[in-house]
């Protein structure tokens, strides 16, 4: 047997109490005496005490005990499973901001491990459970029969501060389910712990992909106000900042707001957010501002989004080697061209892979395969295959395709905060209506690429990152003096924008913000030392691990943070801001996430176990019954 609500027995402490009424009880005996005079002038000398019988009516006393027995053993919903037969549970625990919420104590994640621990300990032998961290990137934990095993695994689960994952939760709900649990067979329970008010789409989403689904919402109310959406853009002259304070209770509420631009905190102003409200907030901000803090002074049980930073955007210096034989190469008058940029020249001859340390993009101009830079890079009509694509055949006279995405608007703002590109980034704002290829090498698609100028027989351009690196292949020449593959590419004025986007893709800055609690890929230069450091507060340097030209920012809290080692190799600053209420609930490059590849199949099978409270209870009830019956018949 199996006891599903321990704290049912406290009912038990009730017992005592219900024999000490029985013994304590005074029983009268009714006398005809010819006067009370004797009996007062006994009193006047003899205190009176309290008689203690022992109860005279046993049936009843049994009864009555029996009846608060049988209560408080239905209260603790006893539970049996066959034998030979065993439960699988499957159990998954938000760990995204709203768990921090404090509107329970300590807060609902802790409240929320509280409770799995209960099921871990209501394990009997031979039980199983999965454990599944529901956080903003949901992630199988463990499968285990071993209390011990999953008492460490839900130690394990931390406190996240990026958007909940649960839109992204189904696949793998419905994989560890599938995998875990053997069809054909009666399925465990499967237990979700979600943050109060999650919405009702979210939840049926889930429960059809894991049928049987027993949400457990923790925490008391939804109420909120925070900061969302801050932001800074900047003129020749002036700079402003915007932002939304929104509120998500059903009544006002007032409150001071605390603005501080580059760490000077200036007079905190009173303001009032209506009753589920959003209200857009603008400033004024000098033409050399670095970085803008905003504050929601009070307090509120979700405190993380109270606080909000921005990062002025800064030109960006980047470092690109080029590798021509071409003495007046149109590339390189087009790059010396270009703002904030260091460009390094070097021959074919005298290139060495180790030129390439501390370069942000290497452009290859008509080099042979003998010329395989490392890092980001930007073949321009190569003369042969490489380890990263294959060349094959010539597309004589090629058109452009007119579904080229050369139609595409620049999204510079988009660029400048290091987004992730898009498929069409490289030809954004590049109009190839004028464009004549005579000839271009032919070349099959590799897996890692997308094509961004179809010809008639193949890509002419195509681009994606493989191994941590960006590369971008342009399989024609630019300039119409060549003896092979010429175009009038060089002539168009699409030409220095076409480079232009190419630095901006293939060597992006470090974006300006990331959301708090998420992983996000930044570029890092070619052999760079990676690192970040909080701005305000206590932590030092940390070095980030790197995979060719890319690394990744941990999952940060709240702040204001400096990073180093990206384009040109210079310290940018970079704000995390936590998930203010009414932004979206994932990040836009988040995926779905999958399913374990290989869980480990404990149970033979999982069946519910029978509960019997309701035995218990009708039990109490006929005790109950059966004492009104002998009182009634006894009096």
């Amino acid at each position: 047997m199996n006891l599903l609500a321990p704290a049912g027995l406290l009912g038990l402490l009730l017992l005592p109490i219900v024999l000490a009424i029985h013994l304590w009880r005074i029983r009268h005996r009714r006398y005809e005496v010819s006067s009370t005079l004797l009996w007062s002038q006994v009193l006047r000398h003899q205190p009176l005490r309290r008689p203690r019988h022992l109860p005279s009516r046993y049936v009843l006393l049994l009864l009555q005990l029996a009846a608060l027995a049988a209560g408080a053993l239905a209260l603790s919903r006893p539970s049996w499973v066959a034998a030979g037969a065993h439960r699988h549970l499957v159990v998954a625990v938000d760990t995204s901001l709203a768990m921090s919420a404090t509107d329970v104590r300590p807060n609902r994640l802790d409240r929320a491990r509280a409770e799995v621990q209960a099921l871990i300990d209501g394990l009997q032998p031979g039980d199983a459970m999965t454990l599944v961290d529901a956080g903003t990137e949901p992630r199988y934990l463990v499968t285990s029969d071993d209390k011990g095993v999953l008492h460490a695994a839900l130690a394990g689960l931390r406190q996240g501060y990026g958007p909940s994952g649960l839109p992204g939760l189904g696949p793998l709900l419905s994989g560890v389910v599938r995998s875990e649990i053997p069809a054909g067979r009666q399925r465990g329970s499967v237990y979700l712990f979600v943050p109060y008010a999650t919405q009702r789409a979210t939840l049926a989403a889930l429960a059809a992909a894991a049928p049987g689904l027993q949400v457990r919402p923790v925490g008391t109310n939804g109420d909120d106000r925070g900061i969302s959406g801050l932001s800074i853009s900047c003129l020749q002259t002036s700079c402003e900042a915007y932002a939304r304070l929104v509120n998500t209770a059903p009544r006002a509420v007032t409150t001071r707001i605390t603005v501080s631009v580059d760490g000077t905190r200036q007079a905190p102003q009173a303001i009032t957010l209506g009753p589920n409200s959003s209200v857009p907030m603008g400033l004024t901000l000098p033409h050399d501002v670095r970085s803008v803090e905003l504050r929601l002074d009070g307090h509120d049980p979700l405190p993380a989004d109270d606080a909000a930073w921005a990062v002025a955007p800064l030109p960006v210096s980047r470092t690109v080697l080029l590798v021509t034989n071409d003495p007046s190469s149109p590339l390189e008058q087009a790059l010396h061209a270009t703002p904030n940029l260091h460009l390094i020249v070097t021959t074919a001859d005298a290139y060495a892979d180790v030129m390439t340390r501390k370069v942000d993009l290497t452009i290859a101009d008509a080099t042979g395969p003998d010329i395989q830079p490392p890092g980001n890079v930007f073949y321009v009509d190569p003369s042969g295959s490489t380890a990263l694509f294959t060349l094959q055949g010539t597309q004589v006279a090629p058109s452009v395709s007119p579904e080229s995405p050369s139609s595409g608007s620049f999204d510079s703002a988009a660029l400048s905060a290091g987004e992730m590109p898009r498929a069409g980034d490289l030809l954004a704002g590049v109009d190839l209506s004028s464009l004549v290829v005579s000839s271009a090498s032919g070349a099959s698609l590799p897996s890692w690429a997308h094509a961004d100028i179809e010809g008639d027989s193949g890509p002419l351009l195509f681009s994606g990152i493989t191994d941590g690196r960006r590369v971008a292949v342009l399989l024609f020449d630019p300039r119409t003096t060549s003896s092979t593959n010429a175009s009038n590419l060089d002539t168009l004025l699409a030409f220095p924008t076409l480079l232009r986007n190419a630095l901006q893709v293939l060597a992006p800055p470090i974006p300006l913000s990331a959301p708090a609690g998420a992983v996000v890929p930044i570029a890092v230069a070619r052999q760079a030392t990676a690192w970040i450091e909080p701005v305000v507060g206590s932590g030092g340097a940390t070095s980030l691990d790197s995979s060719g030209d890319m690394a990744a920012l941990p999952p940060l809290r709240p702040g204001l943070y400096a990073v180093g080692g990206g384009a040109g190799d210079a310290a940018q600053q970079i704000a995390a801001n936590a998930q203010a209420p009414g932004e979206a609930s994932l990040p836009s490059n988040q995926q779905p996430a999958p399913a374990p590849s290989a869980p480990v199949v404990l149970a033979p099978g999982a069946i519910t176990p029978w509960e019997g409270w309701a035995v218990a209870a009708l039990l109490a009830l006929l005790i109950l019954s059966g004492e009104w019956w002998y009182y009634v018949r006894r009096t």
